[in-house]
């Protein structure tokens, strides 16, 4: 009897490993058919440097890369919660070794993927973790920290599946309607 208690615990404890492997990190059922904000102030026309796949540094990767001056506002695409952030470097540069040092807000959305903001200036980041965030609420102001070539806004939208971030493209409202947005083209956000 002991021996068949034991083998039975043993199956059940094979199963919740099994069954918690599985599910580790898995999101929510993800929104693609969410349409963001563009994350700047509206009126502004700004250009996309780096688009999807990127040869610079985006490789493999669903991101943006806005060319914003140094000090502009950069705005929440789609409301969430601040899950994380960091305003405290000054440093950045063209190399790799700047990677650590970039401010940034990380907002986690209804649906559990998370969008990204980079380079942000120093001392410049304008909330806080657990932070209830509407779309089009600043956030931050652009900047030039971490692993950047010029000031710029970094933006991608991520869900964690295994420990793994995967991104997603992610639709945007402009001023020409609802666009995926292409690199070296410019985008104005709309006038509601």
């Amino acid at each position: 009897m002991l021996l068949k208690v034991r083998n039975a615990l043993f199956i059940l404890s094979i199963v919740l490993i099994v069954n918690s492997a599985f599910s580790q990190n898995v999101a929510n059922p993800i929104d693609t058919s969410y349409v963001y904000d563009l994350p700047y102030e509206i009126g502004l026309k700004v250009y996309v440097l780096q688009g999807y796949n990127g040869s610079y540094s985006h490789k493999g990767q669903y991101a943006l890369d806005f060319r914003l001056r140094k000090g502009n506002s950069v705005l929440a695409a789609r409301e969430g919660v601040v899950s994380n952030f960091e305003d405290n470097n000054s440093k950045g540069g063209p190399f790799k070794k700047y990677t650590n040092n970039g401010n940034y807000v990380i907002i986690m959305h209804d649906d559990g993927t998370y969008a990204a903001y980079w380079h942000l200036s120093h001392k410049k980041v304008f909330v806080k973790k657990g932070d209830a965030v509407l779309k089009g609420q600043l956030i931050g102001l652009s900047g030039n920290t971490g692993y950047s070539s010029s000031a710029h806004l970094h933006f991608d939208v991520y869900y964690m599946k295994h420990n793994v971030k995967l991104t997603i493209p992610t639709k945007f409202q402009t001023s020409k309607g609802v666009q995926l947005l292409r690199v070296y083209h410019k985008y104005c956000k709309p006038i509601k």
